[in-house]
């Protein structure tokens, strides 16, 4: 099982994740000038988490797609 897998699987439940360029592009992006100039009169608050906070079931979903996948696919044993 691959880690696009588990992200595949998890998209398909309508959330969004973040490749680690686009997380590093959002977070550069808040820190630009303006931006922390606001931030010294006020808290920015920022959401990026993708929609994952309204999944009520997120561990049981991680967990499924590994089950799934090893049904799909034939042991390793059976095609030596």
């Amino acid at each position: 099982m691959t880690v696009t897998n588990v992200v595949q699987h998890v998209e398909s439940h309508g959330v969004y994740t973040y490749s680690a360029k686009e997380m590093a592009f959002n977070i550069l992006g808040l820190m630009h000038p303006l931006l922390f100039g606001i931030t010294q009169v006020e808290p920015i608050w920022v959401d990026l988490n993708g929609g994952m906070d309204r999944l009520p079931d997120l561990t049981d979903i991680t967990e499924e797609s590994p089950r799934d996948q090893r049904r799909e696919q034939p042991s390793q044993s059976h095609l030596s």
